[in-house]
């Protein structure tokens, strides 16, 4: 059964253009808990939706796999970003900074 994002909000199909990621990785870091739609499991055919600081995590998430980053360490980082105007900060384990920008349409 396929439903309506809420305003504002992206389906799993969304998320991936949004994020520059794989429908594949939405699926794996969401089913480890490293994506968190309010309803992880809404039931065979429905699908997921994720609130706009949920995309945020996924993009930030995405552009550190993509630099070389583990997807676990990526995902932690991601999850406690620094996300302001157009640009994020992330800070890797050992304390490495990893800064980037968002694209306009992902800014806060």
């Amino acid at each position: 059964m396929r439903t309506v994002a809420p305003p504002g909000w992206a389906s799993s199909t969304d998320l991936v253009r949004l994020a520059g990621i794989t429908y594949r990785q939405v699926d794996h870091w969401t089913s480890v808990g490293w994506l968190r739609p309010p309803d992880p499991s809404p039931g065979s055919g429905a699908q997921r939706h994720y609130p706009p600081a949920e995309v945020v995590v996924a993009y930030v998430m995405g552009a550190l796999v993509r630099a070389g980053v583990a997807a676990e360490p990526a995902a932690l980082a991601a999850r406690t970003a620094q996300v302001e105007h157009t640009g994020w900060v992330a800070v890797l384990d050992g304390g490495v900074n990893v800064a980037g920008r968002l694209p306009a349409r992902l800014a806060p």
